[in-house]
């Protein structure tokens, strides 16, 4: 009986040790330990082994020509590159002979997979638990793009990248953000180095940030290592962290960053995907979760753009309306006002558009969470008829200090504040920004002066 016991524990030790090997252990799809996080969005990749990545989810890029970066491989859509299998994602990279759509042969094959179209989210806490690939020449990223880049291209659609690593660095880990004039080497980037000199390659980690409207933060396995901010911008750049973002992983190999693969490197690697989560916070949440309908109502009226929160105005509402444009400063950006209130308008256009002070224009576009109020980022404008402009009302103080009028042609008298104007005056401006100080002052930024007369 001891003999046959002993066989028995030995053989159900065995196949736990086998289950183990098979599937890491992953963690339950709820919420992170912090409460104020709550489950919106996941992918597991716990469909049957062999099975292609979930379609509903996730789709390919797929092709060569370097990516902008000179990198070697060829991406396909293949299962060969891109499959589940004991419970994770597995991306793998190939040292292959393969000739792709455009008829070039090139030397390596991987895969790259987003969720553009499927899924994006302005806001919240981005996880994936992956274990990396190793080897020189070898470049696994977990990354988001704003899912406006292929309007705006990129830089100006904004990227943060959750996890780099390049093959030579197997113990640091890349975080950073990229935007218009601060991209590549001039990118805001930190890096969380493993400690004992150990390989992130050897181990499955956790790689996250956690995103609000002024910062993003970094977290590997919950360790915060970097805290990024419009403080961190020079004078002219820009923040463009306010929109829908959708997901990326991807495998390349080769490229300016990590260079070439060379003698050392082993084929076939592979990326281990545990599991793709996205938290938002509670009290976002119903508004949120707007962003999987397929349909949102178009917003007719400025009023309508102007009574959404910010995390509304970041799902991107189908906006068409036609105003008055309030302002005449040479910028690509620009104010209008129509019968129900004033919106500030992300201009799109290269050349920029004439927009002349007056002018009736019809804007159509989408929301986005402004720093002060929601705005509307432009599709396509076209000019109506030439208007009249609406009356400034004139206001107190205390009246416009709460922003309920920001982005309308108001008058004030008072002590106006701006960059070269502090007098006690008469003025009809249009607002940009409107901030009470402690003093009772009123700090207002100038689009369009209309009149001005000594008090």
């Amino acid at each position: 009986m001891i003999g046959i016991f002993h066989r028995v524990a030995i053989a159900a030790l065995l196949w736990v040790c086998f289950l183990l090997a098979r599937s890491p252990a992953q963690i339950p799809a709820s919420q992170p330990q912090d409460k104020k996080w709550t489950l919106v969005w996941s992918d597991e990749f716990n469909s049957p082994d062999g099975s292609a990545v979930d379609s509903t989810k996730w789709v390919f890029d797929v092709g060569g020509e370097g990516w902008g970066n000179q990198e070697l491989e060829y991406y396909t859509n293949r299962v060969q590159n891109a499959h589940i299998e004991s419970g994770n994602l597995v991306i793998e990279a190939r040292a292959e002979k393969y000739k792709g759509a455009d008829g070039k042969t090139r030397d390596f094959t991987s895969a790259r997979i987003k969720t553009l179209g499927k899924f994006s989210r302005t806001y919240g806490r981005f996880e994936a638990r992956l274990k990396m690939p190793y080897g020189q020449g070898l470049w696994p990223a977990f990354w988001m793009l704003g899912d406006d880049v292929n309007r705006v291209g990129w830089p100006a659609c904004g990227e943060i990248d959750i996890m780099e690593n390049i093959g030579r660095e197997p113990s640091v880990n890349h975080g950073s953000i990229h935007g218009p004039g601060y991209v590549g080497g001039d990118g805001i980037e930190a890096h969380y180095t493993l400690s004992g000199k150990k390989s992130l390659a050897d181990d499955f980690h956790t790689y996250a940030v956690e995103w609000d409207p002024d910062e993003v933060r970094f977290y590997v396995d919950d360790d915060l290592y970097a805290t990024q901010s419009r403080a961190n911008l020079r004078p002219g750049q820009k923040w463009v962290f306010d929109h829908p973002f959708f997901l990326l992983l991807n495998v390349a190999v080769g490229g300016d960053w990590p260079g070439s693969p060379d003698g050392s490197t082993v084929f076939p690697q592979r990326m281990l995907v545990d599991y793709v989560r996205v938290y938002g916070r509670p009290a976002a949440i119903a508004a949120q979760d707007v962003s999987q309908h397929p349909a949102l109502p178009t917003l007719t009226s400025a009023d309508q753009v102007r009574r959404l929160s910010p995390d509304q105005a970041g799902l991107g509402y189908p906006v068409r309306i036609r105003g008055v444009i309030t302002d005449d400063v040479p910028s690509p950006d620009y104010f209008i006002q129509d019968s129900t209130s004033g919106i500030y308008v992300e201009g799109s256009h290269v050349p920029v558009f004439p927009h002349v002070l007056g002018d009736v224009v019809e804007v159509e576009g989408i929301t986005g969470p402004g720093k002060f109020a929601p705005v509307v980022r432009e599709r396509r404008v076209r000019a109506i008829s030439k208007g009249t402009l609406p009356k400034a009302r004139l206001y107190t103080f205390s009246e416009v200090a709460n922003g309920q009028l920001d982005s309308q042609r108001v008058q004030i008298r008072g002590t106006i504040r701006a960059t070269s104007i502090d007098r006690t005056s008469w003025h009809q401006v249009t607002l940009a920004v409107n901030v009470a100080s402690g003093n009772g002052q009123l700090k207002v930024g100038f689009h369009e002066k209309v009149s001005q007369t000594d008090a």
